[in-house]
């Protein structure tokens, strides 16, 4: 690949969401295998490849998931220890919104879903019939939100 085309490839490339056939991980991956191909281009000719903090600022550009929002922030706020690290930089980005996901996963399960009440049968504090959250919720009329259930 010549040059320019090179450069139009990293500059064009972008992550807006995983998708069938790519996720972050191949958009990190195509970023790698370009930039690879920089340097190889420039050993061959008098090329010279995109500097480390270019590199990361158009690594970061092509990233407009929204749930990458809040950790592209963190990093530009650190950008003296990211700017000129590609590594450390995916590594950062994949810690932070690998988190983020478990916190909001943590969040749906702790939603009230009559599971309080199916807990107390199963551990022989309510008797009667079967646990059945989804009754529970019918029965109530509340959709799993009565708290005077959590007081039985």
């Amino acid at each position: 690949m010549l040059a320019a085309q090179l450069e139009k490839t990293i500059q064009n490339l972008w992550y807006s969401g995983p998708k069938r056939g790519f996720n972050v991980a191949t958009y990190v991956e195509r970023h790698k295998d370009v930039y690879q191909s920089m340097l190889a281009l420039a050993k061959k000719t008098d090329y010279i490849a995109y500097d480390p903090g270019t590199r990361v600022r158009h690594f970061l550009n092509g990233i407009t998931d929204p749930s990458f929002a809040q950790a592209k922030l963190s990093l530009k706020a650190k950008r003296e220890q990211y700017s000129g690290d590609f590594d450390a930089t995916v590594e950062y980005l994949m810690n932070q919104v690998t988190h983020q996901q478990v916190n909001q996963q943590l969040h749906v399960a702790s939603v009230d879903s009559g599971a309080p009440i199916c807990l107390k049968q199963k551990l022989g504090l309510r008797k009667g019939r079967v646990c059945d959250p989804i009754q529970e919720m019918v029965d109530s009329g509340t959709g799993g939100h009565n708290q005077s259930s959590l007081q039985e």
